[in-house]
């Protein structure tokens, strides 16, 4: 069996370690295209670094697709997969979540009738003018392997009939823990004096579309103003993005710069994991970042108005949040105990999704 794996941003290396190890563990042959969706380094590179630590050597064809418009990135990279689908002719490919590479690669797949697998299949925020909604919804029913992370997902597909056709769907739980479970050992202590902060401090993270454009800073700049509120009591550490560079540079530029904030450079996964280790809780728009903060057993604060993790929400360990309700939402939070929360186990899985995958790819299930 030959896999083409199609990555571009940083949790889909995340996701893909486990599974590539996985895929060497079965003798299944395994080649990764790299679209450079993500072309910061510490965000690009997220797979080679996780591939060391597991010695991993699976071949990585890398393509150069960053910063470009959606429309520009996509169509480039639906390109430029074909071609390597016509030269390689796999067996199936492998595509994970919801991003511009995803939707690319499942583009080329289906016009090349190449059989798909979409991991993280089936997740919904019911917003169709959310990027990542579209290339979501999009690539499901494109797939014939769908597998969902819970038994959510799997009714969103039913709802949509996608269960007619002739695809296999399966709760796998979620990979992501499986990623967690297998690098924890591996993560890199920050010298947090380095960035005058000391414990405990609060970890930030914004960059979607919906929050910051290219031509329009107004909302993210008044989710900084909130956040510089917040830090001024409580110290936080914003990670910074390619998406939100430009813009955070014209806040500090600006006359009425946030003061209180610590603002670092994009950090590796490892160094993520010591931050999700020692903060107190999470403030981001982020997918990834939610599940991550809650296997670390940490609240999170979403700015978005919906999210496709709805576990995260009924259960009550996460909330949701306006830009103007920040500020009052985050001390809601704080006097319930950001700590003080049961937080439930086994929404997403047992951090065995990758052998499940696996199975059912064998038709051992």
């Amino acid at each position: 069996m030959k896999i083409i794996t199609i990555l571009g941003a940083r949790p889909q290396f995340i996701k893909a370690a486990p599974m590539s190890k996985a895929f060497l563990d079965s003798a299944i042959h395994e080649e990764i295209i790299h679209t450079g969706q993500h072309y910061d380094k510490n965000l690009g590179d997220t797979f080679e670094l996780l591939a060391k630590k597991l010695d991993l050597n699976t071949p990585i064809l890398h393509l150069n697709h960053g910063a470009k418009s959606q429309g520009v990135m996509l169509g480039d990279m639906i390109s430029d997969i074909a071609k390597i689908l016509e030269d390689k002719k796999p067996d199936l490919t492998l595509v994970y979540g919801d991003t511009t590479s995803t939707l690319a690669g499942g583009l080329a797949s289906a016009k090349a009738q190449i059989p798909i697998i979409h991991i993280e299949s089936g997740l919904r925020s019911f917003d169709p003018l959310m990027p990542e909604e579209q290339n979501r919804v999009l690539t499901d029913h494109l797939s014939s392997y769908l597998f969902c992370p819970s038994n959510t997902a799997i009714s969103n597909l039913e709802n949509e009939n996608i269960h007619h056709k002739n695809v296999v769907i399966k709760n796998i739980g979620d990979i992501m823990l499986d990623s967690k479970l297998l690098f924890e050992p591996f993560a890199t202590k920050i010298e947090l004096k380095n960035f005058d902060l000391k414990e405990p401090f609060f970890i930030a993270s914004i960059h979607r579309a919906e929050n910051i454009t290219p031509t329009n800073h107004k909302t993210f700049f008044a989710i900084l103003n909130a956040l510089d509120k917040i830090a001024k009591n409580t110290p936080l550490l914003f990670i910074t993005h390619p998406r939100n560079k430009n813009a955070i540079h014209l806040a500090l530029e600006s006359k009425n710069p946030p003061k209180h904030i610590h603002f670092i450079p994009p950090q590796d996964y490892l160094s993520m994991l010591f931050l999700l280790q020692h903060t107190q809780g999470v403030i981001t728009d982020s997918g990834g970042l939610q599940k991550e903060a809650y296997y670390f057993k940490k609240r999170a604060l979403i700015i978005r108005n919906t999210t496709e993790w709805s576990e995260l929400i009924s259960c009550g360990a996460h909330q949701l949040t306006t830009v103007e309700q920040i500020p009052n939402t985050f001390d809601t939070i704080l006097k319930q105990g950001w700590l003080n929360f049961d937080m439930p186990t086994s929404l997403y899985g047992d951090g065995n999704s990758a052998q499940k995958v696996i199975a059912t790819l064998k038709g051992e299930v």
